[in-house]
Parts: structure tokens; sequence; C-alpha cells
């Protein structure tokens, strides 16, 4: 009796051990699913940045946004206004040629 009772809890082991198994498997095929079709969404742009005191020299810089997310588009053209801003003052001093705006040296 005593062995019939070890049998049967191991299998009950066994079974219960690989039903979780099967669902956490599922669950990893789901996060792969999502991570997979958040990369197809997301779309990457390289663009050159020019300051205005060396109009020869480039330098290249990304700017990445998600179609998923609204307004991640306008965002990133956001950021790429801002970093040519910001190229600008550290290489020039201001950030137009005019010197409309203030100095940070």
């Amino acid at each position: 009796m005593k062995k019939f009772l070890l049998v049967a809890s191991i299998a009950i082991t066994a079974t219960v051990n690989a039903k979780d198994f099967c669902e956490k498997k599922k669950s990893e095929e789901t996060k792969e699913e999502n991570v997979a079709e958040k990369v197809k969404s997301e779309k990457c742009h390289t663009y050159g940045m020019v300051a205005w005191c060396k109009p020869n020299e480039m330098v290249v810089d990304s700017v990445c946004y998600d179609d998923a997310v609204p307004g991640s588009y306008e965002q990133s053209r956001a950021c790429m206004r801002e970093n040519g801003q910001l190229y600008n003052i550290f290489i020039c001093g201001t950030s137009d040629y005019a010197g409309l705006t203030d100095s940070i040296y």
C-alpha cells in the first residue's frame, strides 16, 4: 500500500511539473513574439548635423522611434532639432550664426 501511494504521489508530482513546464514554455513563446513585433515597429534614421561656423564638416547622428507609440515620431524630430542646436552651441558657441541666443561661454 505504501509503495502504491509513493508511486501515485510521484506520478501526480510529475504531471503537475509537466503542466507548469508547458505553461512556462507558452509564456516564453508569447514574450518572444511580443519582442519581435516591437522590433518590427521601431524605425531608426541616420542624419547629418553641420555647424554654422564649420560648414565643411558633418557629424552623423541617429534617432529611433516606434510606430506603435503615439507621438514617438514627433518626439524623435524634436530630439533631432535639439541635438542640432546643442551641437552648434558646443562647436560654435551659439546655436545660430546671428548670435541671437546666449552663449554658453
